[in-house]
């Protein structure tokens, strides 16, 4: 995924996601935040990518769910980029923002191209 910040901002997003497993930022006065969650395959079992997929989404959203409804907010928009590297790499990144404007759920192009995320927009109240 490709997200256009400048390098410094974008280092410590990075830094900070092996560290924490979490980070954020602001672009033109929104937050984002981003979340590492890791994965791995049950050995002995064919596992499907897909289902392993849905299985952190549901835990990511879960923790964004609570974190939106602690900030009063009635929106959350999550996205994710599904690649092959994440086969072998064993994670996920997760980026994310809260509104309370449902006309303010969509990422921004010039923060990241809308083709490279999967979206969902998740009414928390």
């Amino acid at each position: 995924m490709k997200i256009n910040l400048p390098t410094e901002t974008m280092e410590g997003i990075i830094k900070s996601l092996e560290i924490k497993n979490q980070a954020s930022t602001r672009f033109n006065g929104q937050d984002f935040h981003f979340k590492k969650e890791r994965f791995s395959f049950d050995s002995g079992r064919a596992s499907n990518f897909s289902t392993v997929l849905e299985k952190l989404d549901k835990k990511v959203e879960k923790v964004i769910r609570h974190e939106a409804e602690s900030k009063n907010f009635t929106f959350a928009t999550i996205g994710r980029v599904w690649q092959e590297e994440n086969l072998e790499s064993g994670k996920v990144v997760y980026i994310y923002f809260f509104s309370n404007d449902k006309s303010d759920t969509t990422f921004p192009d010039e923060l990241v191209s809308q083709y490279e995320l999967h979206t969902w927009t998740r009414m928390i109240k």
